[in-house]
């Protein structure tokens, strides 16, 4: 999803790839072009290059550092200024701060709506390596690979996301952007929602599921990891008791991955997992709702038990095991006249036997 308007258009990266390497002579187009992918599938090594040109890895490091004089030059400037002026831009609207992959996609996108951006993604790593205003940060245990144009906005990224991974331990819930905003409106009051969008984009800790909820990336809801996962996500985001033909369905219709789930190994992880219960013929609502498990008679017993030995009539006791399974009433009849556990004190009306 792109996050910002579309702009006047640079020149066609392709145009300037080629007039910006022109600076350069052959064996050191071919060094930049495999350091950073540039037309290849992935970056080379040192050590690759090196082999193939029977150099070692320092020499091919000296020739690339040469390189970048000569693409520096004010020769190229008239290229490359507008381009870094609009990876500048593109930066900056999202708070400062962002994700090494989206922000090459998303740039080449904008740029050229009509290259491939797989095409160009060793060209716009190489636009920011060149440009003097762009940072690295390496992946972590908490951030995706970024890019960042001032120290600043990656300590406001650090700070947030560690007040919403905080939010999420004391109150595990998912949330939607809008009440994230809220949220941390205090804390936060200068933060564009674009900066927001972008900070969770770049954090491990934090992630988005199919249906555009946020948390904590490790829980099953956000990162659900196989079929009980899924089917768990999906009856939550229904809110009410399904079938198991029905949430195979849903789960498939989510498109979780190119794999399609099967209502027979549904029902089968189902009847394992303890987060469902089976509170119908096939059908299936969460624990965490209140259900619990257990046959009609079990029902029947825990009412009483709840009940204290009180006499209670037919039609409350049909009401009662109604919110907890999804059978016909002639089936709570059946289960109250035929077990001796429960006793007729008058018409219609039982108690459990003392």
């Amino acid at each position: 999803m792109n996050f910002y308007p579309m702009a006047n258009r640079n020149p066609k990266l392709q145009e300037a790839l080629k007039k910006i390497l022109k600076v350069l002579t052959k064996r050191s187009q071919d060094i930049v072009k495999r350091r950073f992918g540039i037309g290849k599938k992935k970056k080379e090594t040192l050590e690759s290059i090196g082999h193939t040109y029977g150099i070692t890895r320092e020499r091919v490091r000296q020739i690339e550092k040469e390189a970048f004089k000569k693409l520096k030059s004010q020769e190229n400037a008239q290229l490359l200024t507008p381009l870094f002026e609009e990876l500048e831009f593109f930066i900056s609207e999202q708070g400062g701060l962002m994700r090494e992959e989206r922000l090459i996609k998303e740039f080449i996108e904008y740029t050229d709506s009509e290259t491939n951006p797989e095409k160009f993604k060793g060209f716009t790593l190489l636009l920011l390596a060149l440009g003097k205003n762009f940072k690295h940060a390496k992946e972590n245990a908490k951030f995706y690979s970024l890019w960042y144009t001032n120290k600043k906005a990656l300590n406001q990224a650090r700070v947030f996301i560690d007040e919403l991974v905080n939010i999420f331990k004391k109150n595990r819930q998912l949330r939607q952007e809008k009440e994230i905003i809220a949220l941390l409106k205090k804390s936060f009051p200068f933060f564009s929602r674009q900066a927001i969008r972008s900070y969770i984009d770049a954090s491990k800790l934090i992630s988005h599921n199919v249906f555009g909820d946020i948390g904590l990336s490790h829980w099953p809801e956000i990162s659900p990891r196989g079929v009980k996962d899924k089917a768990y996500l999906v009856v939550k985001k229904k809110g009410i008791p399904l079938h198991f033909r029905a949430i195979t369905k849903e789960i498939n219709k989510a498109n979780f991955s190119n794999h399609l789930a099967k209502p027979q190994t549904v029902h089968n992880e189902l009847i394992k997992d303890k987060r469902f219960v089976l509170v119908g013929r096939g059908l299936y609502a969460l624990t965490e709702w209140g259900y619990q498990e257990g046959t009609v008679k079990e029902v029947l017993r825990r009412i009483f038990q709840e009940n204290k030995g009180k006499i209670l009539s037919e039609e409350k006791i049909i009401n009662l095991v109604r919110k907890q399974r999804f059978v016909k009433d002639n089936t709570i009849r059946f289960n109250l006249k035929s077990n001796v556990e429960f006793i007729e004190k008058k018409p219609n009306h039982y108690t459990l036997k003392s």
